[in-house]
């Protein structure tokens, strides 16, 4: 039978890669600020899904620079993934509220892209780590 933690990591980063399918839908679409904001969820379910493997209670957090340092704390491999952290940090407030800095900034083609390839990074290292935990 499974621990709690291990059902957590599970179930998150089952949700992450959803998330990464619906990205790719609305990129393809021309959703790109939507997909953009899903790259960072992303990241940050694939991230707490490691922290929930190393039996960390829930991070209360959506700063992924956060999270990916309490995840260094257990694997210095995950230094590799900071410039995809940072990249995507942003993208939590401000591609959802209009009102916030220039929402329509995140509406570019070539944004949304370097997004889903950063975030794919982040869940594919991570689900590695997943397996390699098994």
């Amino acid at each position: 039978m499974k621990d709690r933690f291990a059902e957590l990591a599970e179930i998150w980063i089952k949700k992450a890669n959803n998330d990464y399918l619906w990205a790719v839908d609305s990129f393809k679409d021309g959703h790109f600020g939507g997909t953009c904001f899903l790259c960072q969820q992303i990241a940050e379910k694939s991230l707490k899904a490691f922290l929930f493997i190393k039996k960390e209670k829930l991070a209360r957090t959506h700063n992924l620079e956060q999270l990916l340092k309490a995840c260094q704390k257990h694997d210095f491999g995950f230094e590799k993934l900071s410039l995809a952290g940072k990249r995507l940090n942003e993208y939590y407030t401000d591609t959802r509220y209009p009102d916030i800095w220039d929402y329509a900034r995140f509406e570019d083609k070539n944004l949304a892209m370097v997004a889903l390839k950063s975030a794919k990074e982040i869940l594919e290292f991570v689900g590695k780590k997943l397996k390699e935990e098994k």
